[in-house]
């Protein structure tokens, strides 16, 4: 049972990981990035 309990917290911390660190790249890296490109068409 310890097992079963270890391994699903661990997935648990890495989506946690995952979701968090794909919410900061979006801000610091895309965001300043989308901001330069004028036309909204290319955007996307």
């Amino acid at each position: 049972m310890a097992t079963l309990s270890t391994t699903a917290w661990v997935l648990h911390e890495l989506g946690l990981a995952a979701g968090f660190g794909g919410n900061l790249f979006g801000q610091i890296a895309m965001n300043p990035a989308v901001a330069e490109i004028q036309s909204k068409r290319e955007r996307g």
